[in-house]
């Protein structure tokens, strides 16, 4: 994904959509690194893919090219986002990460279970937050 990005290959990202949809039957998206870069270019493109993965938290912790650019992007886009990174590399709590996310108006959240201490508490906390 980040390669095409930064390559400006708005044909890849179309062919792969169209080919992500017809060949699993269901909804394509794209994880990246570069979450606001990312969006401001399908949207300049004109494509919309069902979802797109990327980090969102309240430290800002690689969210690209800069967090008020990524929140930015994500206030114009329609495009649903599921968010990563939510402890932000540790710093911050998973709860309050998630807490941070939704209230960007993420659609999902995709924490990693290695930043998990506690997988089946951590998991019911983030579940009474819904």
């Amino acid at each position: 994904t980040d390669l095409a990005l930064a390559a400006g290959n708005a044909r890849f990202f179309e062919r792969i959509l169209g080919w992500g949809r017809f060949r699993f039957g269901g909804l394509a998206g794209f994880e990246t690194d570069n979450l606001g870069s990312l969006l401001t270019a399908l949207e300049s493109w004109g494509i919309e893919p069902d979802f797109v993965v990327g980090a969102v938290n309240p430290a800002g912790f690689a969210m690209k090219p800069s967090p008020d650019d990524v929140l930015d992007a994500m206030s114009r886009s329609g495009i649903p986002v599921i968010a990563t990174e939510l402890r932000a590399g540790g710093t911050v709590s998973l709860t309050d990460g998630a807490a941070f996310a939704r209230a960007q108006g993420v659609r999902g959240l995709a924490p990693d279970l290695v930043e998990m201490d506690d997988v089946a508490v951590e998991l019911r906390l983030l579940a009474s937050l819904a």
